[in-house]
């Protein structure tokens, strides 16, 4: 529970002056549960996995729950309950105070000011408040879930867009595809010259919504401008422009050449960096600069403006430092999809990738958050396959933080090896070890257009002069992702006749997913490294140029799901010595740990046990183990005997269903 655990023995039935307690349950969470604990007088506001929930007791409900055969015992959720580790090094007296539901947050933020804090902004369930001190007053505020300290986002471009070789090196490019008819929403530093009429050509024209956050009401008592607004252009880095361009640009600067992934594209582009002038007698700020200062205190604000402009696809090429963390931005971003399941949020893994021992191996748990969200799709770097200009090795970008130990990648170039991960990536596991990044996408040497006044010009500029840049970092490895997934969702959608589910897309981004080695070139590269591949377009789109085939068997958007003890079967026939590679993906609760479990197993001829998801050898003589960890599972198997393969899906442990996913296959002969 908040990234803590928490035990209850059995037959321990306690509560304190609090209206909630914190229930354990003997096993797997039947789907008539939550009802019946309703009925007694307990409402579950959240579950705390595997077999437990927080619940707010009325009446009598604690003796009632204390004689109740499906509770084993229960303790108060007190004080002690509400605290996520808090990071005292961000230099703020900053503390995101997060309440049990909307309808207290009024009264909760009137008893926060009567305690002395300030309140600086809300949001739908979230309070931001200045508050110096110990935060023990602030959690023990009935109404309260959590307190925890947030941490100022960055863009995740190194200082140092597509890679114009990339439709070459991980799927030819189609002349079927262009990304028209899909909406990208683009959250970042602003757009060029900021007016439509005026920006770089190789995004006119293609721009639905153009709009600029201002300076988010937290920052007053830091700076002497609070409120601000600069407008949309694109004054500080540049990023923004980099990114949209590489999402979407047509290259007509220069010639179509420097085209991005998806040049029919629609556009929506959120400008959420301001300059901020900081006020004296606050070194802790650091200098007065531009800095992604609008972004609002809830995430699921910016979020959902994209969606109200008709995005499903969002790109966060940015994220706060958080080693792997889940916090209130993770939870938010989960939160959203599990409300609008036909979106997909694609988020930069960050740019804190290391090996300090020199292993020729990324030193694990650097994720950025919101990058550690469940349901997001993270995207992490390999190299670009060209120098663009930009014949830079390693030792180039090793920065504070940043270390690359062994000899061997230092004299290495940053580009060159689309098949190996870029040093600088960030690495899972999450902090309760889940696989992250998903997938991983080129993202160094990259080149995309530049925002003709801004103070920055990524790694350089490049040709034709002065209307483009090379730049590098998960930035711009999740824009290529961003414009792939464009496609796949153009491409798709006129192969189903309808629209496929923001967890359908992710699911297919991974089925087509191409190998990574590791830096040595010995192996593959961890999945904790790489997530499941790098991201092939021609391999996740309906019909492979290998002569493969692929399917959507179940699309997320459908009301078909799973409750706990349920199985869902889907046969298909392989040829003798056949290939199957089949992903199974759903969009969970919020929440660090997995809450709704579900297995993916294959069993067909001549296999004496069920092959589990995530099993990590590719034979079906290596069965693997349940999952009880991740919200996709990967059933890859070769070698297969001809005959009626069985797919079935199970609901492990499902504590609110049904739990709609999406399973996609592919198959080879």
């Amino acid at each position: 529970m908040n990234g803590r655990p928490v035990v209850i023995p059995d037959h321990t039935y306690l509560w304190g002056p609090g209206p909630r307690v914190v229930v354990r349950f003997p096993g797997p969470i039947g789907s008539t549960w939550s009802a019946r604990l309703k009925k007694l007088g307990a409402t579950v506001e959240f579950w705390c996995p595997p077999y437990g929930a927080c619940v707010t007791l009325s009446g009598d409900a604690a003796e009632k729950l204390a004689t109740c055969d499906i509770v084993a015992g229960y303790v108060p959720y007190d004080e002690s309950s509400c605290d996520r580790v808090l990071d005292a090094d961000t230099g703020l007296d900053w503390l995101d105070v997060v309440c049990f539901s909307h309808a207290d947050r009024p009264r909760v933020a009137d008893e926060l000011r009567a305690l002395g804090a300030t309140v600086l902004d809300e949001g739908r369930s979230k309070i931001r408040i200045g508050w110096p001190g110990d935060p023990t007053p602030i959690r023990d505020v009935v109404g309260v879930k959590l307190v925890e300290r947030p941490r100022i986002p960055s863009t995740s471009a190194t200082g140092l867009a597509v890679d114009l070789d990339y439709g070459h090196v991980d799927g030819t490019w189609r002349t079927d595809l262009d990304g028209k008819g899909e909406v990208i929403a683009v959250a970042d530093t602003g757009l060029d010259t900021g007016v439509l009429t005026t920006i770089t050509p190789d995004l006119a024209g293609r721009v639905k919504a153009l709009t600029s956050w201002p300076i988010n009401p937290s920052w007053a008592p830091y700076v002497t401008n609070p409120g601000a607004d600069d407008g949309p252009a694109d004054l500080g880095s540049g990023h923004g422009t980099y990114v949209s361009g590489l999402v979407a640009g047509t290259g007509a600067r220069s010639g179509g050449t420097r085209r991005g992934v998806a040049p029919a594209a629609t556009l929506v582009v959120q400008a959420i960096e301001q300059w901020i002038s900081v006020a004296p007698g606050h070194p802790e700020i650091g200098a007065s600069r531009y800095t992604l200062a609008g972004r609002p205190t809830d995430l699921r604000e910016l979020l959902t403006q994209g969606y109200r402009s008709g995005a499903r696809i969002h790109v966060l090429a940015w994220g706060s430092a958080a080693a792997g963390t889940y916090d209130n931005d993770s939870y938010e971003a989960d939160l959203y999809l599990r409300e609008h399941r036909d979106a997909i949020i694609c988020v930069a893994a960050g740019n804190s990738g290391s090996d300090r021992n020199a292993d020729r191996e990324i030193d694990a748990s650097s994720l950025d958050s919101p990058a550690s969200a469940k349901n997001v799709t993270t995207i992490g770097a390999t190299e670009g396959s060209a120098p663009n200009g930009f014949p830079v090795t390693w030792d180039r970008l090793q920065a504070e933080g940043r270390v690359f130990a062994n000899a061997a990648d230092l004299s290495d170039p940053v580009y060159g090896q689309p098949s190996r991960m870029a040093l600088l990536s960030s690495a899972g596991p999450t902090s309760d070890g889940r696989t992250k990044p998903d997938i991983s996408a080129p993202g160094t040497c990259l080149v995309g257009p530049r925002a003709m006044n801004a103070i920055g010009r990524g790694w350089g500029l490049a040709d034709p002069l002065p209307s483009y840049v090379v730049d590098g970092g998960t930035s711009a490895a999740v824009a290529v992702a961003g414009g792939a997934i464009a496609l796949l969702r153009q491409a798709w959608r006129r192969e189903l006749g309808s629209r496929p589910a923001g967890v359908t897309l992710k699911a297919l981004a991974i089925l087509g997913a191409a190998p990574v080695c590791s830096r040595d070139g010995t192996k593959p590269e961890d999945r904790s490294i790489a997530g499941y591949g790098r991201l092939d377009l021609d391999g996740s789109l309906p019909h492979p140029s290998d002569g493969s085939t692929s399917d959507v068997l179940v699309n997320g958007t459908t009301a078909t799901g799973v409750r706990t003890g349920q199985v869902r079967r889907h046969r298909l026939t392989v040829g003798a010595n056949g290939r199957l590679r089949a992903v199974l993906a759903w969009y969970d609760l919020p929440g660090e740990r997995l809450v709704n479990d579900l297995d993916l197993t294959l069993i067909g001829p001549g296999v004496a046990a069920p092959i589990w998801g995530n099993h990590q050898n590719g034979s079906p003589t290596t069965p693997g183990t349940p999952d009880r960890t991740n919200t996709v599972e990967v059933v890859d198997v070769s070698g297969l005997a001809a005959g009626t393969w069985e797919l079935a899906v199970t609901g492990a442990n499902v504590p609110q269903g049904p739990q709609p996913y999406a399973l996609v296959i592919r198959t080879w002969s």
